[in-house]
């Protein structure tokens, strides 16, 4: 026992038990205060804006990595052996600096684009996203680090680095307005009446619980309608009617459209309203 004690001595500035207690004293102090300081800030984060939602879990992240980096060094200063190969890696330290910016060319670049996310704000946490080069729309989860994770539709995770968000073309659907527009596409037949087919589909509207008055105050006063429909193209075996509406967000205006195409189609159908599909007829010769 006395020679490891004394073996230690050699190795450790202060001895190997003080070497001991201080580094689970370090470790445990620094676990208790972010501890504490990760509390509070979800605390403060509750009831915040999604600005702020957004922001808080890469501070958090780097308030971590800075409490354990710090917390690392100073466990390694009091290993005696250490302090020769830190001279020498310091006269090495041109060479390590581009070994290491090459094999962490790519987790930097994604770090970087991970901050200028958080502080430009192109989308916040909770907005649904839609990422066209890449064929990827869902819900923001969380910013990390290295990437952004996307709830689909599907309800699955796809971890987006956060290079190519920083560098794709998004389209935010919950960051400019407050309400979206839906526009639903419904096709009869010629032989059908018009008006009988826009006078179910606006019932149908106008019924919908999801249904948004996105009105400004001057639309407002001259009564200009909640939902209109225009009759947008004439097709080789229909009319195509597109109803505009508007919703809260992307997802109300999802769900209001499938339970409107089922509605509709079921009024259309009581009214003498057809929905066609191509046909075509063979004579024999």
């Amino acid at each position: 026992m006395e020679e490891i004690l004394n073996y230690g001595n050699n190795i450790f500035n202060g001895g190997l038990i003080e070497f001991v207690l201080k580094t689970v004293l370090i470790l445990v102090v620094s676990t208790i205060v972010l501890k504490i300081v990760e509390k509070y800030i979800s605390k403060a984060i509750a009831n915040s804006n999604k600005s702020t939602k957004t922001v808080a879990p890469l501070f958090v992240n780097s308030l971590r990595t800075i409490f354990y980096g710090l917390a690392f060094f100073m466990i390694l200063s009091d290993i005696i052996p250490l302090s020769s190969i830190g001279k020498t890696i310091l006269g090495a330290s041109s060479l390590l600096a581009v070994i290491f910016g090459l094999a962490a060319q790519e987790t930097l670049g994604n770090f970087i684009a991970g901050i200028i996310l958080s502080i430009y704000q192109p989308f916040h946490v909770g907005d649904m996203i839609i990422i066209k080069d890449k064929n990827v729309s869902g819900v923001v989860k969380t910013i990390g680090f290295r990437h952004t994770i996307v709830r689909t539709i599907e309800n699955v995770d796809v971890v987006i680095p956060n290079s190519i968000m920083n560098t794709s073309i998004i389209e935010n659907r919950d960051m400019s307005e407050k309400s979206y527009r839906n526009a639903l596409n419904i096709d009869i037949s010629y032989d059908s009446d018009i008006e009988v087919a826009k006078k179910i589909i606006i019932e149908n509207i106008m019924n919908h619980p999801q249904l948004t008055d996105a009105r400004n105050s001057k639309q407002k006063k001259n009564n200009e309608p909640l939902a209109i429909v225009y009759c947008t193209n004439l097709k080789d075996f229909s009319v195509e009617l597109r109803a505009i509406f508007y919703t809260k967000d992307f997802s109300s205006g999802f769900s209001m459209c499938s339970d409107l195409r089922q509605s509709i189609k079921n009024d259309f159908a009581k009214n003498g309203v057809v929905i066609p599909y191509p046909t075509r007829v063979l004579k024999n010769m």
